[in-house]
C-alpha cells in the first residue's frame, strides 16, 4: 500500500519536479553566462628597485652571507641593494620559505619564482633597504643566473594562450582555462587543462 501511495505521489509531482529542474538549470545558465572573472594582467614594473643610493652604507656579499640567523638578522641582496628583512618574515605570503634566500642574492630565486616581478613586491622590498653592495658584486650575482636550470622547460606548450586562458602569471604558468574551451570537447586536451600540483622540490 505504501509503495503504491509513493508511486501515485511521484506521478502527481512529476511535472513540478521537471519544471523546477528546468528553471534551476536556466537560472544557473544565465548566471554562468554573466560570470566575469577578475583578470590581473602581468604589469610592467616601474619601481627602481635595487639601484645604488649614494647616501647609504656599502656592504660586501660576504657581510650579507653572515646574516642568516634571528640573532644577527636576515639580510638579502638584490641588484645593488642590501635589505634587512628580519621584521618581514611573519608577513611574507610564503611564510618562512623566504629564509632560504637569507644571506644570498635574490636574482636566482626570483628567476624561478617570477610572481615576484611586480611593482608592489618591489615597493615592499625597498622598505627594508639598509645599504648598497660593493661595486662589481651585482655583476657576479647576475652571472650566477646562467647556472640556473629552467625548471619549467617540460611544461606543455600552450598555443593561443591569451585566447584559451585567463593568465595570472606566465612563469610558473598559472591560469584558468576559459569555460568555452572546457566545454568544446568531451576530453579536454592536456595543454588546455594542465595542473601543476606543486612547485618543484
Amino acid at each position: 500500500m505504501r509503495s503504491r501511495l509513493t508511486f501515485i505521489f511521484r506521478q502527481k509531482l512529476k511535472p513540478q519536479i521537471i519544471t523546477a529542474s528546468l528553471t534551476s538549470g536556466l537560472i544557473a545558465g544565465y548566471l554562468f553566462s554573466k560570470y566575469k572573472p577578475i583578470i590581473r594582467a602581468e604589469t610592467n614594473t616601474s619601481v627602481n628597485v635595487g639601484e645604488r643610493i649614494p647616501t647609504l652604507p656599502t656592504y660586501s656579499m660576504a657581510e650579507v652571507a653572515k646574516h642568516t640567523t634571528q640573532e644577527k638578522g636576515y639580510w638579502i641582496a638584490y641588484k645593488d641593494g642590501v635589505y634587512d628583512i628580519s621584521s618581514y618574515i611573519d608577513n611574507h605570503p610564503g611564510g618562512k620559505l623566504v629564509l632560504k634566500s637569507a644571506g644570498k642574492a635574490l636574482e636566482s630565486c626570483w628567476k624561478i619564482f617570477t610572481m615576484h616581478d611586480m611593482d608592489h613586491v618591489y615597493e615592499i622590498l625597498e622598505e627594508y633597504r639598509i645599504g648598497n653592495l660593493l661595486p662589481g658584486e651585482r655583476a657576479a650575482n647576475e652571472k650566477d643566473l646562467e647556472k640556473i636550470i629552467d625548471l619549467f622547460q617540460y611544461d606543455p606548450e600552450r598555443l593561443n594562450a591569451k585566447e584559451n586562458f585567463f593568465i595570472r602569471s606566465s612563469r610558473p604558468f598559472n591560469a584558468e582555462t576559459k569555460p568555452s574551451i572546457l566545454v568544446s570537447s568531451f576530453l579536454t586536451p592536456v595543454d588546455k587543462f594542465y595542473v601543476r600540483n606543486h612547485i618543484h622540490v
